[in-house]
């Protein structure tokens, strides 16, 4: 059962109910306990007639027997039926405060499975635990948001796909914007969505996906079969390589004039631009020349503000998703910083040996962290310090 909710109208207007996202009452609570206790205490305090209307309302919220409850109905003598309006308020408000019966999301990926925070989640703003319920509502009525990846684990890409199913069921039409599209693919993708075709193999081929250096297209299939589903606007955000490497080589004036206009670089905080030289270093195993470590940073950053200006000049009435790397989506100094207060990220991350929350926060800054397992714990700078 769904509650209701008004139509979305775009931003930045005022939102419409927030549809509930979380587990039902009968799958938090179990079987029809709740239900029949509470139609044993109406029909003792609100009367026969009462009992009997909230009975019912408490079979469909709940799923209780009502054969059951009707027969302690019957026990009951008390007539008051002034208390029906406010126990059925009570029933409405608590049916509308637990939504819809969600599905426990099961793990495809199974290393460290069994971690103390895996299938978990943390808000960074609270710094509190949370679920992956609660990050998903949180998105619902935001006009950005931003749904980080590593890009080789399948359940991130699940995951993302849950969180954006979540937003076009409630109501919302956003256009999906994605790292791993080159900018010269936009017309084909528009073309694909504007033909109708349901084929979401094709559309792979259309993004000349297994051409391109990514993960494998069935990793990110999930997400595309929800933007073919819902008709989604595609939107592409990614250099060429070509164009990459002359960025790091001679910076981003070398970017062609439609392209550099969107990039409008912000200015780094000294500790937050060292975190960036610092993470450069690391994925290159401490191989990069000194000298090499300025421009690829620059690199990144020019990538950042491009996605962000395409989200904005591409979002939809109802705003735009986007789906990148968790590098891209940091709130410190990546994407969000564009955005500012109209967006949300969730970053899906793998968990380390730590069992403490806060122990990621500061290498994945996010509004919320949703822990899964590992793809590998293979070490990918192994094969250098072992090289003669």
């Amino acid at each position: 059962m769904r509650a209701p909710s008004l139509p979305s109208h775009g931003f930045p207007n005022v939102p419409g109910p927030v549809e509930p996202v979380g587990q039902s009452v009968r799958e938090t609570w179990g079987s029809g306990a709740l239900a029949e206790a509470l139609g044993v205490t109406l029909a003792t305090a609100g009367g026969v007639e009462a009992a009997a209307a909230l009975a019912e309302a408490t079979v469909f919220v709940f799923g209780s027997s009502l054969h059951a409850t009707h027969i302690m109905i019957e026990k009951s003598r008390a007539r008051f039926m002034a208390r029906q309006y406010t126990w059925l308020a009570f029933i409405v408000s608590l049916a509308a405060a637990c939504g819809a019966p969600v599905k426990p999301y099961v793990f495809t990926t199974t290393l460290h499975a069994d971690h103390a925070l895996a299938g978990k989640a943390w808000d960074e703003k609270t710094h509190t635990p949370a679920t992956l319920e609660a990050a998903e509502k949180a998105a619902l009525d935001v006009p950005y948001v931003l749904l980080g990846e590593k890009h080789d684990n399948a359940d991130h890409h699940r995951l993302q796909a849950r969180a954006l199913k979540a937003i076009v069921d409630h109501g919302r039409k956003p256009s999906v914007a994605f790292e791993m599209i080159d900018l010269d693919l936009q017309r084909a993708a528009d073309t694909f969505i504007q033909s109708g075709s349901t084929d979401v193999d094709e559309l792979g081929r259309v993004l000349e996906w297994d051409k391109r250096g990514w993960p494998a297209w069935s990793l990110y299939r999930p997400i595309f079969e929800i933007v073919v589903a819902a008709h989604l606007k595609i939107v592409a955000t990614g250099l060429s390589h070509d164009q990459a490497r002359r960025v790091v080589r001679e910076g981003p004036g070398s970017l062609p004039e439609e392209i550099a206009e969107r990039v409008k670089l912000l200015p780094l905080e000294p500790s937050v631009a060292k975190s960036l030289d610092d993470e450069i270093k690391a994925s290159h195993c401490g191989m990069l020349p000194d000298a090499m470590v300025p421009p690829m940073s620059i690199a990144q950053r020019v990538k950042d503000a491009l996605m962000a200006s395409m989200m904005q000049t591409n979002a939809t009435p109802d705003g735009a998703v986007l789906i990148a790397g968790n590098g891209h989506v940091r709130s410190d100094r990546g994407v969000p910083t564009y955005l500012r207060k109209a967006s949300i990220t969730i970053s899906y991350i793998e968990v380390d040996r730590s069992n403490d929350q806060r122990s990621y926060e500061a290498d994945e800054p996010a509004r919320f962290l949703v822990f899964t397992p590992r793809v590998d714990d293979n070490d990918p700078c192994a094969k250098f310090r072992h090289a003669p």
